[in-house]
């Protein structure tokens, strides 16, 4: 199911914090994997008092020893003493009963309570059912009764099933039958679980359908309301971005070019012969002037205010200027004049776009060359590549819809274009990434007037 090594120590971690009542299963393909959960499982079963079992085949049961033992278990004397026992294969007479078996589940928890046991343990090593039972359905049978065991006993098991064995029809019967799986290094709770009580119905699966369909809606409802989430933050954060960039531009802005004026006064006033005094000045007014910069730069990247005053063409020339100067990358721009004004949403959203491109060609990108290209028709398109030598592409070779996951930046992009009614694709190769945006403008983003609010 994995072909990722499981982290052993994580993975006791999460067996540790299982609790009683609770019936796990295992589909394993290497000895490793079979032992990842089964060995802390064991060892921490015994460590708390409990009565463990394990139900094995003949072939599992020197190597279940072995791998106890290196794990410094004293299985000998837990075998001793009774707190630990192994059963080889089916543990009663005769062909496989499921009935019986789940009373010989039950009748063991009692026996370990009576004995001082504080509860049982027990891992069911499943290949012995191969060699007595044919029938899936028995094993599927058994499986759903046993949940009952484990639900109304003081007990916890864990089964596994070596899925070189057992034909992949019969694992999605088991895991349909189990709570809880192992799996990848990971426990958990599995969303295709049937209890019992639906799965030995007759008529289980029209019930499983109306789950699943209710569970499709549920579903589908809850991850749009995760979108409707992220776009009210964005929302929220362009809102913030605009109101941080306006009191930077019109307040602290404006307080340093004051002290600027001053600094540049106050210099008349020193004398000549002050050197010292003078050349701390000229570096005061030197500093300021930086500080202005930055704050100017750091105002317009927040929210520039071209975008309200000129629109999407003339911010993109604005801030790609600013962006050359600052980071060294010659921008190329071909701006169709069939572009006119759209609405406020669609302009920001696609600013944003190119924002984050240009950051990304600038932060992972060997390229000192970009091009932004805007057009206009029935669909607004916008589409910023760069062009690079080398193997260091910003984002692995993917065309992206919805459903990707690359990093915040790049889903706050998806996000945002989702929200316009646009679509992304991102294509990435050794020879440079090509951001594609289209947005159909319909009736109500063709608008031609802003508000200032």
């Amino acid at each position: 199911m994995n072909n990722q090594r499981p982290d052993a120590s994580d993975l006791a971690e999460l067996v540790g914090k299982l609790a009683l009542h609770q019936h796990l299963c295992l589909i394993y393909a290497t000895q490793e994997e079979q032992f990842s959960a089964a060995i802390p499982f064991l060892k921490i079963g015994l460590g708390r008092g409990e009565k463990c079992i394990y139900v094995a085949d003949a072939k599992t049961t020197a190597a279940v020893i072995k791998a106890m033992r290196a794990d410094g278990m004293d299985v000998d004397a837990a075998i001793r003493q009774g707190s630990f026992a192994i059963t080889k294969g089916y543990p009663l007479p005769g062909n496989f009963v499921p009935d019986g078996m789940v009373d010989f589940l039950a009748e063991s928890v009692q026996s370990a309570r009576l004995a001082g046991y504080s509860a049982l343990r027990v891992i069911g090593e499943m290949t012995w059912v191969t060699g007595i039972e044919r029938r899936p359905e028995r094993l599927m049978e058994f499986e759903a009764k046993v949940n009952h065991v484990f639900r109304d006993h003081d007990a916890l098991a864990i089964c596994q099933y070596d899925r070189r064995v057992f034909q992949p029809e019969v694992l999605l019967e088991i895991l349909r039958t189990h709570p809880t799986v192992v799996y990848g290094g990971c426990i958990c709770e599995n969303p295709y679980y049937v209890p019992a009580e639906e799965y030995l119905n007759p008529d289980h699966h029209d019930r499983e359908i109306e789950r699943m369909l209710a569970r499709m809606r549920e579903d589908t409802a809850s991850r749009e309301k995760l979108r409707q989430s992220e776009r009210e933050l964005l929302r929220v954060q362009d809102k913030e971005r605009r109101k941080i960039a306006r009191d930077l531009h019109d307040s602290t802005g404006q307080n340093l070019v004051a002290l600027a004026t001053m600094l540049g006064q106050l210099r008349e006033y020193i004398p000549s012969k002050e050197r010292k005094s003078r050349r701390l000045l000229s570096e005061c007014k030197a500093l300021v002037d930086r500080c202005i910069g930055e704050v100017r730069t750091l105002s317009y990247v927040l929210y520039p205010p071209a975008l309200d005053q000129t629109g999407l063409i003339g911010a993109i020339r604005d801030y790609v200027r600013g962006f050359t100067r600052r980071s060294g990358i010659h921008v190329e721009l071909e701006l169709s004049p069939r572009v006119g004004r759209t609405a406020r949403e669609v302009e920001l959203a696609l600013f944003r776009v190119v924002q984050e491109s240009l950051t990304n060609i600038q932060r992972h990108s060997r390229s000192q060359h970009a091009k932004i290209r805007v057009d206009g028709g029935s669909n607004l398109t916008l589409e910023i590549s760069d062009d690079r030598n080398g193997d260091s592409g910003s984002l692995p070779r993917h065309t992206c819809r919805s459903g990707f996951q690359f990093g915040v930046g790049i889903r706050s992009m998806q996000e945002r274009v989702n929200s316009i009614g646009g679509r992304l694709e991102i294509d990435s190769t050794s020879r440079g990434t090509i951001v594609r945006v289209a947005v159909p403008l319909r009736d109500g983003y063709e608008k031609t007037t802003h508000s200032g609010s």
